[in-house]
């Protein structure tokens, strides 16, 4: 295997392909191999392998829910597109299609699950720290204090005084 090999998915059926035998009234293949990763909370990279054929774009529909979020239309020569703009925490339908004029191909489809936003809980771990540190730094400044200040003087008990002793008072 080859380094060529180890990079593209899609190096075993993307042969050199002059397309020839290839018609416009040629139905369209579905696209294969379609994988889709999360890169961060909000982006993910959507890859796809085809077949020489007569498809001049591609079609790819991120929904959620039923609902079409993006919809891209990408030239013939693009196998893979990086969406930006997702919503964190949420379950992704993504379908790949090509496209000729009105003739589509049918749709080859998987999903994609979009990573926690750790940005949040980044932000909230380090306002917590700040907020122990000042703790601790103000809690330490007070003992500090309280034991740098001088004790009261107690009048019974002073320092290196003697106390007599009344058996030794007479002489």
């Amino acid at each position: 295997m080859n380094r060529k090999e180890e990079n593209d998915p899609c190096f075993h059926i993307q042969v050199t392909c002059r397309c020839s035998h290839v018609t416009s009234s040629d139905a369209l293949e579905s696209p294969l191999l379609v994988a889709v990763r999360a890169l961060t909370p909000s982006v993910a990279r959507v890859q796809w392998c085809a077949h020489c054929s007569p498809a001049l774009d591609y079609e790819v529909v991120f929904s959620r829910g039923g609902l079409t979020q993006k919809k891209l239309r990408l030239s013939s020569a693009a196998r893979q597109v990086f969406v930006s703009e997702l919503t964190a925490e949420h379950i992704y339908h993504v379908c790949v299609r090509a496209l000729q004029g009105r003739m589509a191909s049918a749709p080859k489809c998987t999903s994609v699950v979009m990573d926690t936003d750790t940005e949040l809980h980044v932000f909230v771990l380090v306002v917590m720290c700040v907020l122990l540190t000042l703790t601790v730094i103000t809690q330490t400044f007070c003992l500090i204090k309280l034991f740098r200040k001088q004790p009261a003087e107690n009048p019974h008990l002073t320092r290196l005084i003697s106390i007599p002793n009344p058996a030794f008072n007479n002489l």
